[in-house]
């Protein structure tokens, strides 16, 4: 008689269990995007070829879902695809080559994708020339990794980011006064690892936000900050016949301090172009920290501002044939130069690479960094001069043989 009022009242709590959860409920789902020529894997839920259907469909579930895009290209609706959920979600292509996400073809100027809290990877994103500021990805706290963003609009800002993870992805922004990466205030600070960013005014550029930018290869305009902190490491910057900046900081209205700290980078550029710039147009401050680095562009250092005040601290750094200059742009404004002990000269490279050959004066003559690797992901404390101390060599690139 025990047992058996002891199995009924298991069966009970059993039952109710069964009631409360539905089964299925709380599993997480891959909804999966397709062309006719493929199919969907075992498990997934075939959604066709409707990128924002699956994003509707991911949305509506409160588990971490992932939409899978397979090989092909797709037709972005007139606003614009919109990852923003309130639940983790991933949205993974097949590869940059393989998955197009063509949003070249809306009619407003909303982003061609917004996300937040979300994993977006292994696709390629076309975004639509139409309007200025016309904006390819918008993601705020998520990831964005091995993606390719064109945006050939005038003024285009290929990703917005407000405190997300970028990495390993390449912004191709061939429109006038392009902006590659613009990170945005928010309280995680946006990072840009490993990354190739074609623009005609900036690589990355701070807005009252932060960013951390490292083993990144920027072509046309560089890192600048209107707010801070920028911290730009192990990079390669090559402008254009423009007047841009390698690294540059200028005071942005309501903010006390904007700052940028640069370390291990090689800045290439004509004679219009300046390697480190300081600049206010507001009140407040502006200061540059610039070492360990290539400066070969048509002056090394430059200083101008209307109020405010604007510092530049460079040492350890190679400058063009000791270039350095200082415009200010009215009397009584405090600001300065401070010069460390710096080399001058002319970089020569190997043949079409930015690496430095045997026998450069710049191998060894680093100062201490905090950093392990170059640009490249190679080591960056190799000594190859024999003194028994692995020292670090200015520029981006770090030579690993004699």
């Amino acid at each position: 008689m025990t047992r058996k009022r002891c199995t009924l009242a298991v069966s009970a709590i059993a039952a109710a269990v069964a009631v409360a959860v539905p089964a299925g409920a709380a599993e997480a789902k891959t909804y999966c995007v397709h062309k006719l020529t493929t199919t969907c894997a075992a498990g997934s839920v075939d959604v066709g070829d409707s990128v924002q259907y699956a994003l509707n469909l991911a949305a509506a579930d409160t588990e971490a879902d992932t939409v899978k895009i397979g090989p092909g290209t797709y037709t972005g609706p007139s606003n614009g695809w919109d990852a923003v959920n309130d639940n983790p979600l991933t949205v993974s292509g097949a590869g940059m080559q393989k998955t197009i996400l063509d949003g070249s073809g809306q009619t407003v100027s909303n982003p061609a994708l917004r996300a937040r809290s979300a994993t977006l990877e292994r696709f390629k994103l076309i975004a639509p020339e139409m309007g200025m500021y016309q904006k390819g990805i918008t993601t705020r706290l998520g990831i964005v990794r091995d993606v390719t963003v064109a945006d050939p609009g005038k003024m285009g800002q290929g990703i917005v980011s407000q405190g997300s993870s970028l990495l390993r992805v390449a912004v191709d922004v061939t429109g006038e006064e392009g902006i590659g990466v613009l990170a945005l205030p928010e309280f995680v600070s946006t990072s840009v690892t490993a990354s190739t960013l074609t623009a005609d005014a900036a690589g990355v550029a701070v807005n009252k936000g932060s960013a951390f930018v490292t083993r990144t290869r920027m072509n046309g305009g560089g890192a600048t900050t209107y707010g801070g902190p920028l911290t730009v490491s192990n990079s390669v910057i090559k402008l254009g016949e423009s007047d841009n900046d390698g690294v540059s900081a200028t005071c942005a209205e309501g903010v006390a301090m904007t700052s940028l700290t640069a370390d291990h980078l090689t800045v290439l550029g004509g004679s219009a172009t300046d390697g480190a710039a300081a600049q206010c147009y507001a009140s407040g401050k502006a200061k540059v920290t610039v070492k360990n680095s290539i400066l070969a562009t048509g002056r090394s250092l430059v200083r101008t501002e209307n109020a405010g005040q604007t510092d530049i601290l460079a040492y350890s750094n190679l400058l063009n044939q000791g270039n350095t200059g200082a415009v200010d742009g009215g009397p009584g404004h405090a600001g300065k130069i401070s010069l460390g002990t710096n080399l001058l000269g002319s970089p020569t490279f190997l043949p079409g690479t930015v690496l430095l050959p045997s026998g450069s004066f710049l191998i060894d003559k680093a100062t201490p960094s905090p950093t392990d690797v170059d640009v490249n992901n190679k080591p960056r404390h190799v000594d190859l001069d024999g003194d028994g101390v692995a020292e670090g060599d200015i520029g981006a690139t770090e030579r690993q043989v004699k």
